[in-house]
């Protein structure tokens, strides 16, 4: 008793208390979307640095590719650079749908949605670490027509992602869009529900 005393005394001192001003609400938000900003600047610099660092890299291998001198190398240094490009490239992805997946309200997240996205993240983990070990065997075969069928096993890995994470964004992009339809939808039906108010009356009583 004495806790929901307490709870009831302290929720009537909050909503005895003022609500701020209009001046200082807008300066609050003001803050708000600085802070916003600042953190999209940097999260893009960091996404920008670490693209231009696998890209120097994979452009790297892609170089010596061209400076081998049996065919086996030229498709294993050929195949390390697609493999950092196209891993990268599902990971930016799958980044991305989380950053719309977090705009959604609770009421469009489902549990099973949640579920599936990190079991899928899981396992493209795993088929990434599988596929830069098939990768790293490979370059210890000399045979040339064995180094392209293990190449092409490498590719093919993260195409499934690659098709399976731009779904998982136009869903979720399709959710925010109806729900943005519907909060749009809602003051018109309102408007609509109350009516348009009556005309007053513009002649005089007579005296």
């Amino acid at each position: 008793m004495k806790d929901e005393d307490r709870l009831s005394k302290l929720r009537d001192a909050l909503l005895a208390q003022d609500s701020p001003s209009p001046a200082r609400a807008l300066a609050h938000q003001e803050i708000l979307f600085t802070k916003i900003r600042r953190r999209l600047q940097i999260q893009k610099g960091l996404v920008g640095t670490v693209y231009i660092g696998i890209f120097v890299l994979a452009f790297w291998f892609f170089l010596q590719a061209g400076r081998a001198r049996d065919a086996a190398a030229a498709v294993w240094w050929g195949a390390g650079s697609m493999h950092l490009l196209l891993w990268f490239l599902v990971f930016f992805l799958w980044h991305v749908e989380g950053l719309i997946g977090r705009l959604l309200p609770s009421a469009c997240r489902a549990g099973h949605t949640l579920g599936e996205r990190r079991a899928i993240f899981i396992a493209a983990l795993a088929v990434c670490a599988l596929g830069t070990a098939f990768l790293g065997r490979a370059a210890f075969v000399h045979d040339s027509l064995k180094a392209a069928q293990a190449s092409c096993y490498i590719l093919w890995a993260p195409l499934f992602f690659l098709f399976w994470y731009p779904f998982g964004i136009a869903t979720s992009v399709a959710r925010l869009w109806l729900k943005f339809r519907e909060l749009e939808l809602q003051p018109s039906s309102l408007e609509e529900a109350g009516g348009t108010p009556p005309a007053e009356s513009s002649s005089l009583p007579d005296r």
